[in-house]
């Protein structure tokens, strides 16, 4: 008859030795936790686990303290219960497959689970979930790897959730109280977002509802990958991710050709011309900044049998080479080719070159105002002179919005109008949605594009 297996575990202090160097944090006063595994005379082990408590702080097997004073000793305590349950699971496991435990099994799976595999600990160790939260940006998140395009979430990501985390953690200070995961809820939601309101003065919808969006992804993933409890809410309509229909900028070709033609004296400040032809090149390629500012115009990558005709570039946020046709006021520009700039220089001379064109017609838009007293950045929607909200995303929203609305005039009156495949192609979107999304394209204009064919 097979042998049912009853193991128990008692836990203990242990003073450490005094020529024993104790781990930073850990006072002199303090004992060390010592783990018993015992089934019987089957096995009987002893392993110390890397907690140190004080002798008032553990009585009857469990972590006590000062109620007010007890985060701390509570993650503790958390931790311990978790060790015990993986031990005692894995001991039965291993019994149920017929194989003897030893001394060397017992010492890995408390030192996994103490460290090596911290994922089983996790909850324990990280009970309220802004501490979760940082706990994942700085260890998973680097290393995390997208589904959509099989590579790790970028830095800009990272930063994205560093700022939601750090929404919380203000939000924290101000109501005095960490929270659980399932403490999320439709209250915490309301509060969350009239504190941003309120007191930050955060104003922008898409920028809450940015927050909202990171914090209910890492809430997503607390639940999936490391069981904790969310609260009902969280699938709750009303737990959403607010927006607001925003109409950024964009160059038209009336725009681009007056640009074109503006007449700027040679005298004038270098920097205006040099961002004037750096602008046109990107509303006639449809570049990121990052990848029109710092390219090599003196000497482009032609592809091979297409010299003047079409460029190759590696797109820096994507790594994707991309093919790019040579229109014809770009092949002028690149007579006399523009030097590369920062893209924070571009931001600064952009606005300079179009308040020097007057393009500073009265605009509804958001930028980007300092507080003068608290020194926080927020977006302000408002209306501002239209140079003010340019930067150098504008040319590659002109791209694609110009060419998904208008024929493209090239020379002696001949037109081409090229597909959103090939839009798309050109700009890197995925999905016709994001494409749409991005150059703000609405059901209407479709329908719109359609009846013009059938009845014009």
């Amino acid at each position: 008859m097979k042998r049912v297996p009853k193991p128990k575990i008692q836990f203990s202090l242990k003073r450490p030795p005094i020529s024993k160097r104790l781990p930073d944090g850990v006072s002199a006063d303090q004992y060390r936790l010592k783990m018993r595994l015992y089934d019987g005379r089957y096995f009987d082990r002893n392993i110390l686990l890397d907690i140190y408590l004080f002798p008032h702080n553990f009585i009857d097997q469990r972590v006590v303290g000062n109620p007010f004073l007890t985060t701390e000793l509570e993650i503790k305590q958390m931790l311990i219960d978790d060790i015990k349950e993986a031990v005692l699971k894995k001991y039965l496991e291993l019994n149920e497959e017929g194989i003897s435990p030893t001394v060397e099994w017992f010492r890995d799976i408390v030192n996994n689970l103490q460290g090596k595999n911290e994922d089983v600990s996790i909850k324990g160790r990280f009970p309220y979930f802004s501490d979760f939260f940082e706990w994942y940006i700085d260890n998973k998140a680097p290393t995390k790897i997208k589904t959509s395009s099989s590579k790790p979430v970028s830095k800009r990501t990272i930063n994205k959730y560093k700022q939601a985390l750090s929404k919380i953690q203000q939000f924290e200070e101000y109501k005095k109280r960490k929270l659980k995961p399932e403490e999320y809820d439709i209250h915490w939601y309301d509060n969350f977002i009239d504190f941003l309101k309120e007191v930050l003065k955060q104003e922008n919808k898409n920028t809450i509802g940015s927050y909202i969006k990171d914090i209910k992804i890492h809430l997503k993933i607390a639940k999936e990958e490391y069981d904790y409890s969310l609260s009902k809410d969280f699938l709750n309509r009303k737990f959403k991710v607010i927006r607001e229909e925003t109409n950024p900028p964009y160059l038209t070709l009336e725009n681009i050709a007056y640009i074109y033609n503006y007449e700027i004296p040679e005298k004038t400040n270098q920097s205006i011309i040099n961002v004037r032809k750096l602008l046109l090149i990107s509303c006639w390629t449809g570049m990121r900044g990052s990848d029109f500012c710092s390219y090599n115009w003196k000497n482009p990558n032609w592809e091979k049998g297409n010299e003047g005709r079409i460029f190759i570039y590696k797109a820096k946020k994507t790594q994707r080479k991309v093919s790019v046709p040579v229109f014809p006021m770009v092949s002028k520009i690149l007579e006399n080719p523009p030097h590369p700039i920062s893209t924070q220089k571009f931001n600064i001379y952009v606005k300079d070159l179009l308040r020097y064109v007057k393009l500073d017609t009265p605009t509804l838009g958001s930028k980007v105002i300092i507080d003068e007293i608290t020194k926080v950045k927020r977006k302000v929607n408002d209306t501002y002179p239209f140079y003010e909200l340019c930067s150098s995303h504008i040319g590659r929203r002109s791209f694609a919005t110009n060419f998904e609305y208008h024929p493209i005039p090239i020379k002696d009156g001949k037109e081409i109008k090229l597909s959103r495949s090939q839009i798309m192609a050109l700009t890197g979107h995925r999905t016709e949605a994001d494409f749409l999304t991005y150059i703000k394209k609405v059901q209407s204009q479709t329908a719109q594009d359609i009846a013009s064919q059938i009845f014009d």
